[in-house]
């Protein structure tokens, strides 16, 4: 028997007095089957225990207290507790119901209701960043908050596992060493579960031996530590496309540049201009962020990655290349802001 799981159920069921029965049965299905067991023995010592409790209270009562006033607070304390485990169970299934099940639910309604229609919503998609590390977690939640996904992160395994079961995932970045559950055993329970979510491993180790296991496991990709940042976007879009998933737009255009982030061409009314990869990414970065202000640590971490250790003056180095290729003269659309980094504005804007 789990004796965790028993004091956890004795603890909740005895504090709840006989309350909310339908959280016992969501307990006892949302643990392991070997565990159930411990689940509703220790409801049944609390339901016991505190029926028990209950009789010789009452009848220590009634030896000091009126019958009369002990049958007014004991109306009172009923109406009291049941008004609780109504608005408890209200806001349990508020938090349950999703944003986006709600708004398919009411556009289903105002659409019965006389052919009114609500404007769809746009997706973004959410990627789940289940990982311990608090660097690279800040690294990758940035970067995928520039790039137009929305992160969702977990900080261990059970964290994980809530956010992948209750949220609107379409993707998920796995760390293997996590201080609770592994990566391998979160993989698992999650193709367990029926999910489909593609799932992307992420780790330090080099095996070819923990890589397979990942893979069998239901893993879809497997990148090791320390990575490129492009290297993984680019894989998060192959999945997400695998998937179904919708992407934004290839194509970024600002003024007379054109750039097509799947054939990474650059094209400058009309006259293609020929970029390195470095200053790709640069040019894409300020254009999808125009007149946001970069430092130039942060554009270090998205464009060379987290693990470079360099002088940040090769930033200022790689961007007065770029404006040349660009012709960028003033007023520039890549401008400095001296002491704090740089910034895109599209050609035209003072």
């Amino acid at each position: 028997m789990d004796l965790k799981i028993f004091f956890t159920t004795f603890a909740m069921i005895f504090i709840a007095e006989l309350g909310d029965k339908t959280q016992l049965a969501t307990l006892s299905f949302a643990v392991e089957a070997k565990s159930r067991l411990s689940v509703f023995l220790g409801a049944s010592v609390a339901l016991i225990l505190t029926s028990l409790l209950a009789v010789v209270f009452g009848s220590v009562l009634t030896k000091f207290i009126p019958e009369n006033i002990i049958r007014i607070a004991a109306g009172g304390l009923f109406v009291i507790l049941g008004l609780w485990f109504i608005i408890s169970a209200l806001f349990k299934c508020l938090n349950n119901l999703k944003i986006d099940k709600l708004f398919i639910l009411m556009k289903g309604m105002l659409e019965e209701m006389g052919g009114a229609t609500v404007p769809e919503k746009r997706k973004v998609p959410r990627v789940l960043v289940i990982e311990d590390e608090p660097t690279i977690v800040e690294f990758l939640s940035t970067g995928l908050a520039y790039e137009g996904y929305e992160p969702v992160v977990a900080f261990n395994g059970e964290q994980g596992l809530r956010l992948a079961r209750e949220g609107m995932i379409d993707l998920v970045i796995l760390d293997i060493m996590l201080p609770d559950i592994d990566g391998f055993e979160i993989c698992k329970r999650l193709r367990s579960w029926g999910s489909k979510v593609p799932i992307i491993m992420l780790t330090a180790k080099k095996e070819i031996s923990d890589k397979v296991t990942g893979l069998d496991l239901g893993a879809d990709d497997y990148i090791t530590k320390p990575f490129s940042f492009k290297e993984l976007l680019a894989r998060i879009r192959a999945l997400l496309r695998r998937s179904g998933v919708k992407i934004e737009d290839s194509d970024l255009c600002a003024g007379d540049i054109v750039l097509n982030s799947e054939t990474r061409e650059v094209k400058k009314a009309g006259e293609k201009i020929y970029l390195t990869p470095t200053e790709f990414e640069l040019l894409k970065l300020f254009m999808r962020h125009p007149r946001r202000v970069f430092t130039r640590e942060t554009l270090l971490n998205r464009v060379w990655g987290y693990n470079y250790m360099g002088d940040t003056n090769i930033v200022d180095v790689h961007i007065s290349h770029l404006r040349d290729k660009i012709a960028d003269k003033p007023p520039r659309m890549i401008r400095s802001h001296y002491g704090v980094g740089y910034a895109f504005y599209p050609e035209g804007e003072e």
